[in-house]
């Protein structure tokens, strides 16, 4: 049954909107396509739109095995409207981002209060991780989303026996499937098998309810094409890559350094879930006393990442992240009592939030004392200092036993942190990253570029030309030989310079340290007697 929904203020739907757009869109262009993976996958849409190739993707002209093409069809009719700008390649993340949380919205105004929706929304737009990883150029938004409004399609339509929304279900797990591949279907079958055993119903009078084979031919009819389409196009050869090496051995090997203990994806859940997560053992406590169904439902999907995640043996923040929308469906139940004066908000927790809050100024301060090229910016981890004002106002709130307006500062805190990261802090930072310090030296010239072993894929995204890359020292001597007459400009990273440098046709023009990795850039100008 529905509950009321007059028990929170009018206004309350508005600020809850202002909030969570604002968390998602506000700074979507203010810094450059610059981290690995947004290059990567920002560039590979780019060249899907100019080849008219909608079936294979491609990286700096050659096959990108990594993902399925759901964001690139995406970010296609972006860059066709907008042009191939950093926010035309991350409109559509928050856009769809964006419809999760106005899914989750009514779902809950469907099983809960209406004050219970505002509080998640609040939670998904003031939590650390969410917002930002719902608005990179990446495939991760697509899969949170598709993925959550399919569970909560799949779980209304079985508990209502609506075929409609079971089929929708089916189809947005299919666009799961399309966006990151097989942890769609995967993660959805193990979540409902999880939350029918706890509902004690795991059997087949009511496993048939969700229609599974009417739901698996839907699943197919949307996933399934594409990727015959792309095996036969690429002779399998997207299919191996794909599937053995981006998933199969992703799980069962480290990769790139992302490993860790069994602590790691708990870790990452209430880290980026933060604030609210630390009102974690209130959530429990109103599901050990008030959980319904639909409460085990979300309970269910973040056990089911939390275990599956748990036992990878690649780890990253972006791997458990569609259980996050969840997690915070979880908790807003026991912050709307908490806001009512039904449950305790603890001084420990209080205390918490303000030494995260306390350290966000001077961590900012040091961090960026640590960046050769962000020393200069040190005196703007100032801004930083309403959100830790933020919360010492939540703090005198609660010694005045005012829980509401706790929550409320704890909330705005955050908010203001999101805002002025991404609206103010990180775009001068981006500025100074060496791939922006370095573009006008490359946008200057119309040689062509030579990559030696290793370079920023940013270079391609931001550059006219493709990069033409040399894994090893004799692919080098072959676009030399290819190139040298055209004065090519040459990059590479530090560590194999030596390979190279040694030829005193090799004009040394540039060098610096990636802002929050190891690579250091050098690059260099091949010069012939016939270069002007």
């Amino acid at each position: 049954m529905a509950r009321s929904n007059k028990d929170t203020p009018f206004w309350s739907t508005g600020i809850a909107a202002i909030a969570i757009i604002s968390a998602l869109f506000l700074g979507l262009g203010s810094t450059s396509i610059y981290i690995v993976d947004e290059s990567r996958n920002a560039q590979a849409g780019w060249e899907m739109l100019q080849s008219g190739d909608y079936i294979v993707p491609h990286f700096n002209h050659g096959l990108r095995g990594d993902k399925p093409p759901l964001h690139y069809w995406f970010m296609t009719i972006a860059y066709a409207i907008g042009g191939k700008t950093a926010f035309a390649a991350r409109f559509f993340s928050a856009f769809v981002g964006l419809l999760l949380i106005a899914g989750l919205y009514q779902f809950s105004r469907r099983y809960h209060r209406s004050e219970v929706s505002f509080w998640l929304v609040l939670c998904c737009a003031s939590a650390v991780y969410l917002p930002l990883q719902l608005k990179l150029a990446t495939p991760d938004p697509y899969l949170i989303a598709f993925f959550g409004l399919g569970m909560l399609a799949l779980w209304h339509g079985w508990q209502q026996q609506h075929l409609g929304y079971l089929l929708a279900g089916y189809l947005f797990i299919g666009l799961a499937s399309l966006a990151k591949g097989p942890i769609a279907p995967a993660m959805a079958g193990l979540s409902m098998v999880i939350f029918l055993l706890w509902d004690g119903k795991l059997k087949w009078t009511y496993i048939r309810q969700f229609r599974p084979f009417l739901g698996a031919l839907i699943f197919l009819a949307v996933a399934l094409p594409w990727y015959l389409l792309v095996h036969a196009k690429t002779d399998g050869i997207f299919t191996q890559a794909f599937f053995v090496e981006h998933n199969i051995d992703r799980f069962s090997s480290t990769k790139e350094g992302h490993g860790g203990g069994v602590w790691v994806v708990p870790l990452l859940m209430l880290v980026s879930l933060l604030p609210f997560s630390v009102f974690l053992p209130q959530g429990i406590r109103y599901f050990r006393k008030e959980g319904k169904s639909h409460d085990r439902l979300a309970a269910s999907i973040v056990i089911a990442f939390l275990v599956f995640f748990t036992i990878s043996r690649t780890k990253l923040p972006s791997y458990p992240a569609p259980a996050y929308p969840f997690l915070a469906l979880f908790l807003a139940p026991a912050l709307a009592q908490m806001a009512k004066e039904e449950q305790r908000l603890y001084t420990w927790q209080l205390l918490l939030l303000l030494m995260i809050s306390l350290g966000l100024p001077i961590g900012a301060y040091f961090g960026l004392a640590s960046i050769p090229e962000g020393a200069h910016l040190q005196g703007q981890a100032v801004w930083l200092v309403p959100c830790s004002l933020a919360v010492l106002l939540a703090g005198w709130y609660h010694l005045q036993q005012q829980p509401r307006r706790v929550l409320y500062a704890i909330a705005t805190a955050f908010w203001l942190l999101q805002i002025i990261l991404l609206g103010y802090l990180l775009p001068q930072l981006d500025r100074q990253n060496h791939v922006q310090q370095s573009l006008a030296l490359l946008q200057a010239r119309e040689q062509p570029i030579i990559a030696y072993h290793k370079f920023s894929p940013a270079y391609v995204f931001n550059h006219r030309a493709p990069v033409h890359f040399a894994r090893t020292a004799a692919d080098y001597d072959l676009l030399i030989q290819k190139f040298g007459d055209q004065c090519p400009l040459v990059l590479t990273v530090d560590d194999r310079k030596n390979d190279i440098d040694c030829d005193p046709r090799l004009q040394f023009l540039f060098k610096q340290k990636d802002l929050f990795e190891r690579p250091v850039t050098t690059i260099y100008r091949y010069e012939k007697e016939s270069c002007p």
